[in-house]
């Protein structure tokens, strides 16, 4: 939930919480399953075009899953 603007006054001029502007839910059934299906098409197109994968990316991937599927079993 995001709330702005930050700097939200009263009529005394003193700060105040802005109002909500949008609530963010996040399913990981829904999100990962998107996650999934568009790391497979960058792999697939990967492959496809004989392009090389620079070895960051397949660090960061393992990194980013790895912190995922801990907050997946910590639900």
């Amino acid at each position: 939930m995001s709330q702005i603007p930050r700097d939200t006054f009263d009529d005394n001029g003193l700060f105040t919480n802005p109002e909500n502007k949008e609530k963010t839910t996040y399913s990981f059934q829904n999100d990962g399953k998107n996650s999934l299906k568009k790391a497979v098409n960058y792999f697939l197109n990967h492959l496809k075009n004989s392009k090389l994968f620079e070895l960051e990316y397949f660090d960061t991937s393992v990194y980013s899953n790895k912190i995922v599927l801990e907050m997946e079993t910590d639900l």
